[in-house]
């Protein structure tokens, strides 16, 4: 149903995550400008998210509870190109801000946009950018325990014709015979987020709307000019 693949360059939905939880490494977010002048942009509590609440899964990172770009739980947000952080109307090389198709940006570890572990630097992070220094777009490692099953359920929805709207992921709670199951009362308390089957930008078109979900990570991947993502669809042979 769902796997993490490198990805260049379609444009995906970018989730959220803020905090660290104690003797987990902190990333290295430095101090970020924003065009809003009510607040201090190097002040971690500094939020521009519009009041997203910040969901604990029991994991190492609390998690938003929606997209960036998006007003709530249900909506699809805005679609980044990696690195970048604006949406626009035209996803095409020719106006990718860090190279084209023969010609990507060389060294991102040196140059831009990313640090010397190959993470997004916090201006080239949109949930960083965008929302303030307390966001921030997840790693790999991050997007990988979400994906964890053993950790946290990954529960499909869909509307009364069937058709696939995403999943919600909650906190495991209670154990029963030996299983962790999800807590109705928890989930009713918002230990849970959801994220919407967003399809992805591919120039100007949105592709595989309703099919796919497509969020980026803050990491790069193993292949050369790649990014990690994650995929997911509603089926396990995506």
């Amino acid at each position: 149903m769902k796997k993490l693949l490198a990805l260049f360059l379609s444009a995906a939905a970018v989730c959220c995550c803020t905090g660290v939880s104690p003797g987990v490494e902190n990333p290295d977010n430095g101090q970020v400008t924003t065009d809003d002048p009510s607040g201090p942009p190097d002040d971690p509590d500094y939020d521009l998210s519009g009041g997203c609440p910040a969901i604990d899964l029991g994991l190492s990172v609390k998690w938003a509870a929606w997209n960036i770009g998006a007003k709530d739980e249900k909506s699809l947000g805005t679609y980044f190109a990696w690195g970048e952080t604006a949406g626009k109307s035209d996803y095409s090389w020719g106006g990718y801000a860090f190279g084209n198709y023969n010609n990507v940006s060389p060294d991102w570890g040196l140059t831009h946009p990313v640090d010397s572990r190959g993470r997004l630097l916090p201006e080239n992070d949109p949930a960083t950018k965008l929302w303030g220094k307390r966001w921030r777009t997840p790693t790999r490692a991050e997007m990988e325990e979400l994906c964890n099953t053993g950790k946290v359920p990954w529960i499909i929805e869909t509307d009364r014709n069937d058709n696939f709207l995403g999943v919600t992921v909650c906190r495991y709670i209670t154990v029963i015979n030996s299983l962790p199951v999800p807590d109705v009362k928890a989930t009713s308390n918002r230990d849970e987020i959801f994220l919407p089957v967003t399809g992805y930008r591919d120039n100007s078109s949105l592709e595989s709307s309703g099919y796919y979900g497509l969020y980026w990570t803050s990491s790069l991947a193993s292949q050369k000019h790649s990014a990690s993502s994650l995929m997911f669809s509603e089926t396990d042979d995506a």
